[in-house]
């Protein structure tokens, strides 16, 4: 989220390429560890009775959300521009950051043994 923000705020002052490859970087970066994280997390939500089919489901969010933003980013770009492109994405980020937190929150923390 924080990359996205940096991209659409500097975006105006881009001159070459330079800027646009260390964010991508970056971003790639970022993506890997948190994909990483979301399967730990999606299997440690998983119940082991139905564990094949929550864990599907919980995994499948994610690659909701790429899908969804693929297809758009470029209607996005062409109507609005890069900047407004990188907004769009941080606040979606932030949405399901929001949505994973809370969904976090209900979980029951197991009891821990003296």
């Amino acid at each position: 989220m924080l990359l996205a923000l940096i991209g659409g705020l500097t975006y105006p002052t881009w001159q070459g390429g330079d800027v646009f490859v260390g964010l991508f970087m970056a971003q790639i970066v970022a993506i890997t560890l948190l994909t990483i994280l979301l399967i730990a997390w999606g299997m440690m939500l998983s119940n082991p009775a139905i564990a094949a089919s929550q864990f599907a489901i919980i995994m499948a969010i994610p690659n909701f959300g790429r899908s969804t933003m693929s297809g758009a980013s470029g209607q996005i770009v062409e109507n609005f521009g890069y900047g407004t492109t990188y907004f769009v994405a941080a606040g979606l980020t932030a949405i399901a950051l929001l949505l994973f937190l809370y969904a976090a929150s209900g979980r029951e923390q197991p009891e821990k043994n003296p």
